[in-house]
């Protein structure tokens, strides 16, 4: 199960850099008309990657928390959910903000700024979930 869990964690990872260095920034390079052409897309085909990593992380690590209650679990778990209170608290409304907004370029920086927030959570939820594959009592099934 920590396998499956490292899978998702990773999935997200990749993506969330991916965000970070090269989607958020990129947003600043459309004019206003093509920025908001381009989201409209853009959103439509990014939540179909990111829901089913977001929700099968959830899944594996809540889970896990369950099976195995212990604090590293519990730490992985709550940052979870700080995930994704903060991508539906903060970001999914700056994205609405791209649509009804004349200013494309303060957006798109609160995105940047905004986002090494969940780039650095990401981050850390991978980094237990490498140490707790590593660190696992080899008699648990992965």
């Amino acid at each position: 199960m920590y396998l499956f869990a490292l899978l998702f964690d990773t999935g997200l990872l990749v993506l969330i850099w991916l965000v970070q260095l090269v989607i958020y920034p990129g947003l600043n390079h459309y004019s206003l008309k093509n920025l908001k052409k381009w989201h409209r897309s853009y959103t439509k085909r990014i939540t179909v990657v990111v829901l089913p990593l977001m929700f099968g992380q959830l899944l594996f690590t809540t889970l896990l928390a369950i099976k195995v209650f212990d604090t590293l679990n519990t730490i992985k778990l709550l940052m979870v959910i700080t995930a994704w209170v903060l991508t539906f608290s903060i970001f999914v409304p700056l994205h609405g903000n791209i649509e009804n907004t004349n200013e494309n370029e303060t957006i798109t920086k609160k995105l940047v700024v905004r986002n090494w927030s969940r780039t650095i959570l990401w981050s850390l939820i991978f980094t237990i979930g490498l140490i707790r594959i590593f660190t696992l009592d080899r008699s648990w099934p992965l």
